[in-house]
């Protein structure tokens, strides 16, 4: 498994997705390393020292370059957080999920409350950055319960919260008991009451909102996941591994989705024989990423910067002709937008002044629909 990864990483770096052809441009500069799916923190620490140890001959790497694990609390995986940590990683993403041992029986988690409470004791004693996931609009779930849990997630002191509204996905025992009426989610009305709650309570905590799933402790731009802001700003980003995608820029060719084989064997197997695991690479229009930019920009406290925008659309002047300008005025006058300007993190009057867009906190709470309305 090692030599795959490492053989599809130098791959990844040194050659063009699309034709294979090696790399002219110039030496990629990485910012930030997430091992995370399935289970990594099971995975050897010597193969993120590897892994770790191979960036900089292949691509430029900053000194603070965040690397994040994304774990589970179990004993056995917090167990060898000391070897992860001396191997390089230096933020740990736990999925906590719940404190409640009803819904972690539901969900079907391998470890209970308290192996929770240990674990995210255990990840402050290694790590500076620790930050925790958990789930809201849960069956049977009040305000006030929720209200209770993250108040003492709080008192764990980590720098990052993830606030993850339910998802309901075919397959899971939560689908199935709602297809059987054995149980019921959060209405509409229901869930904007929760997520009013996440965000106030989190604030009240100390925990800022930068994203509509996402908090910072003190609002600090280093508590922040550099590895996801990078999502939401339209920057590159190389998936490996089994099942693993990306996006990625490929010179004149514009930016392409990259995807790998999905069967850990079949994955290997074609590493070894072509240095690489790659299933399928589909070419992203310069519309359709201009599109995925506006979604994923406003969903952040920042807002969509019309520079990145621009960028990377490759287009002289893509705001008109992604935004609908006259849609986003009116929802600037029911108080769901705003322009921003170039004046620090303040707002602009017309859109001929503006920099970007962002949702107001009221906005953000309806933000996908909100993006429905005005893309062009």
């Amino acid at each position: 498994m090692e030599a795959a990864q490492l053989a599809e990483l130098t791959h990844s770096l040194t050659r063009s997705p699309l034709t294979n052809e090696p790399v002219t441009a110039g030496r990629r500069t990485v910012t930030s390393v997430y091992f995370g799916g399935g289970t990594p923190s099971l995975a050897r620490p010597t193969m993120v020292s590897k892994i770790l140890n191979l960036l900089p001959t292949l691509c430029n790497v900053p000194a603070d370059i965040e690397v994040s694990l994304e774990g589970n609390p179990t004993s056995i995986e917090t167990a060898r957080l000391h070897e992860f940590r001396n191997a390089g990683v230096n933020r740990l993403s736990l999925g906590l999920q719940a404190l409640d041992e009803r819904d972690l029986k539901f969900f079907g988690r391998d470890h209970s409350a308290q192996d929770g409470r240990r674990a995210v004791e255990v990840a402050r004693e290694v790590f500076d950055r620790v930050s925790v996931d958990a789930i809201w609009g849960r069956p049977g779930q009040t305000v006030e319960a929720w209200t209770r849990e993250l108040e003492e997630i709080a008192t764990f002191g980590v720098s990052h919260l993830s606030l993850y509204q339910l998802t309901v996905e075919r397959g899971t025992p939560l689908f199935r008991a709602l297809t059987q009426k054995t149980t019921t989610v959060p209405d509409a009305d229901f869930s904007a009451d929760m997520y009013e709650a996440t965000v106030s309570t989190a604030a009240r905590l100390g925990y800022m909102q930068y994203e509509v799933s996402s908090f910072a402790l003190h609002g600090e731009r280093r508590n922040r996941s550099a590895h996801n802001s990078s999502y939401w700003t339209g920057s590159d980003y190389i998936g490996i591994g089994p099942g693993a995608h990306g996006r990625v820029r490929d010179g004149p060719r514009g930016r392409v989705r990259t995807y790998r084989v999905l069967e850990p064997r079949a994955w290997m197997a074609q590493c070894e024989r072509d240095g690489h695991g790659m299933r399928r690479v589909v070419v992203v229009s310069d519309e359709e990423t201009a599109r995925e930019v506006v979604l994923l920009g406003l969903r952040t406290t920042d807002g969509l910067d019309f520079d990145i925008l621009r960028t990377v659309s490759r287009a002289e002047c893509p705001v008109e002709k992604t935004l609908d300008v006259a849609r986003v005025e009116e929802l600037i006058a029911a108080g769901l937008l705003e322009w921003t300007s170039s004046q620090g993190n303040g707002a602009a009057d017309r859109f001929e002044d503006a920099v970007g867009l962002r949702a107001t906190t009221k906005g953000l709470a309806v933000v996908d629909r909100v993006v429905s309305e005005i893309l062009a």
